[in-house]
């Protein structure tokens, strides 16, 4: 916005009415009637909103039949600055990096202009933003991660006129947790009516870690389970038993 003020004064010995005129790079924007006795004067105001195409040097003309007077005033184009930030991180690879930013429009004029989220290698997302000058607005962005994106990553929030950076890190996706099985000892062979018993071998080779159940089964004679807990990559033995009956 661009505010106009001027004083005109009647320096002549008789009342009159005249107009003062306002001109911007020699367009007429405010137009007032003005009647001044001798020797009085009168404080006016002219406001008007910059255009995008008024960047640069604004030439004004205040003027009355009598007289006129000009300046050149700069007027700075509209520009995008970026701030306040934040990007989640870290995440898993198939995860999401979401964005968050602040963008002001810190120039004499309002405009529209593209805000990207950029991490290289992973993926881009943009929104057009219009803000008048002065104002503000927050943005936010999403881009997903497909397994193999693990890494570090230089991601930017920017603006044609600003930008911010940031390292995040998509992380490796942990293994699930897998129990491997196997039989260490049994007490085979065992007679009809005694119990049969299995000692079992059972390590974690995942990532994470997990409870799970193992069982036993003897087709025909019978089966038993256990619950085992175990951290990622530890092991432990469980015994397992199954009776057995005469005939078996």
């Amino acid at each position: 916005t661009l505010q106009i003020e001027s004083t005109i004064e009647n320096t002549g010995g008789i009342t009159d009415t005249q107009d003062r005129v306002v001109t911007i790079n020699g367009d007429e924007k405010c137009r007032r009637s003005l009647s001044l006795a001798a020797g009085a004067s009168e404080q006016t105001e002219c406001t008007y909103e910059l255009q995008p195409g008024d960047g640069g040097p604004v030439d004004v003309e205040v003027r009355t039949a009598d007289s006129s007077t000009t300046a050149t005033v700069t007027a700075q184009p509209a520009t995008f600055q970026v701030s306040s930030t934040a990007i989640s991180s870290p995440i898993e690879e198939g995860e999401r990096l979401q964005a968050t930013a602040t963008i002001q429009n810190t120039g004499d004029i309002e405009g529209t202009k593209e805000i990207t989220f950029g991490v290289p290698g992973v993926g881009t997302e943009s929104t057009s933003v219009y803000l008048t000058a002065g104002a503000t607005e927050r943005v936010e962005f999403d881009v997903p991660t497909v397994v193999g994106d693990n890494g570090t990553y230089t991601a930017s929030v920017a603006s044609p006129d600003d930008s911010v950076t940031r390292s995040v890190t998509v992380e490796e996706r942990p293994e699930p947790a897998t129990f491997d099985i196997s039989i260490t000892e049994t007490n085979s062979p065992v007679e009809a009516g005694n119990t049969l018993e299995v000692t079992t071998g059972v390590r974690n080779i995942g990532d994470v870690a997990a409870a799970k159940t193992i069982e036993l089964e003897v087709p025909g004679v019978g089966r038993d389970t256990a619950s085992v807990q175990l951290d990622a990559g530890s092991s432990t033995e469980t015994v397992l038993s199954v009776g057995t009956v005469r005939g078996d």
